[in-house]
């Protein structure tokens, strides 16, 4: 089955079956969904351009900004189209993730509403990352963090034998959770940190605070180049975890974690690599160094603060 990434890229090979006005754009069917359809093509720019089409008038649609501009177009034939168009090449394989994600996610939609809804949503959440990283793909720091907690997911289901539906609920970081993974008998803060890191730092005064029992696991993460033994890269990590769904829904629902949080997948991440030097894990309980509401004066409303690492021996779990 040709993918997006395949499909456009054989329209923008191919030389036009006709000269493209100022304003026209030429569309190639890809694929037929429940409701409508999904097409590649070429804008007279020579830019890569992605249509869903309906069968009635589409609500206003969210604005993605300058590098993909969104906009709705009367067929010829009847119907509409919504049109996506790639403004900055340098976002290729982004333009790639937005468009397959589009898909995926509207396939499905029994009717021309819950289509128009669909797309609505799908978009917003692009704008929403666009707004994150303009670049298209996370910091140098974010991918450590990620990388950290995509570990602790993965030996969650080999080692804990849990099922991937329960982890991937369970992973509330994406989503503003107090900490990044909470299950129905204790939450797991996770914190990735160079091997020469002495301290940790605590983003606020909720992060370790809980009626449950909390774990705070440590990774130490030496960034390396993707050719060097032992090293795995982000976007393989990411793979392992995928190749685990047993269900589309998973697959969805583990997507949409990983969109939250500005991750899409481009070629980018093969070159972002770690070696795990070493994993500890404290249990935060007693006289464990932290501070949260109950402690700190009520005038001071939020902090951020580091823990010192050298400290921590006594409550190696």
């Amino acid at each position: 089955m040709t993918t997006v990434s395949e499909a456009l890229q054989d329209v923008l090979r191919q030389p036009l079956p006709r000269p493209l006005g100022k304003d026209d754009t030429f569309l190639k069917h890809h694929k037929s969904m429940k409701e409508g359809g999904f097409h590649v093509g070429v804008s007279a720019s020579g830019n890569p351009v992605v249509a869903i089409s309906l069968s009635s008038r589409p609500p206003t649609m969210p604005k993605l900004g300058s590098s993909v501009t969104v906009s709705s177009e009367k067929r010829a034939s009847g119907g509409w189209f919504v049109l996506l168009e790639l403004m900055n090449n340098q976002l290729y394989d982004v333009f790639v993730s937005l468009s397959s994600d589009i898909l995926t996610y509207c396939f499905h939609a029994p009717s021309s509403d819950d289509l128009h809804n669909a797309l609505i949503e799908r978009l917003e959440k692009w704008k929403a990352l666009f707004a994150i990283n303009p670049r298209g793909v996370l910091t140098f720091e974010a991918c450590k963090g990620l990388f950290g907690e995509l570990l602790f997911f993965k030996q969650s289901i080999v080692s804990r034998a849990l099922d991937f539906t329960a982890v991937t609920k369970a992973w509330v970081g994406p989503d503003g959770g107090r900490q990044d993974f909470q299950f129905p008998d204790i939450c797991v803060e996770i914190k990735s940190v160079s091997p020469t890191a002495d301290s940790v730092k605590i983003s606020s005064l909720d992060q370790l605070s809980s009626d449950l029992p909390i774990t705070l696991i440590v990774y130490d993460l030496d960034a390396v180049e993707s050719t060097a033994p032992g090293g795995r890269s982000l976007r393989e990590l990411i793979k392992e975890i995928q190749a685990m769904c047993s269900t589309e829904d998973d697959k969805i629902s583990f997507q949409r974690k990983l969109l939250t949080v500005g991750y899409i997948d481009v070629a980018f991440y093969d070159s972002v690599c770690f070696i795990v030097n070493r994993a500890r894990k404290y249990s935060v309980k007693g006289d464990f160094p932290r501070l949260d509401r109950s402690t700190v004066p009520r005038e001071i409303v939020e902090a951020a603060y580091s823990i010192r690492l050298t400290t921590l021996e006594r409550f190696v779990d």
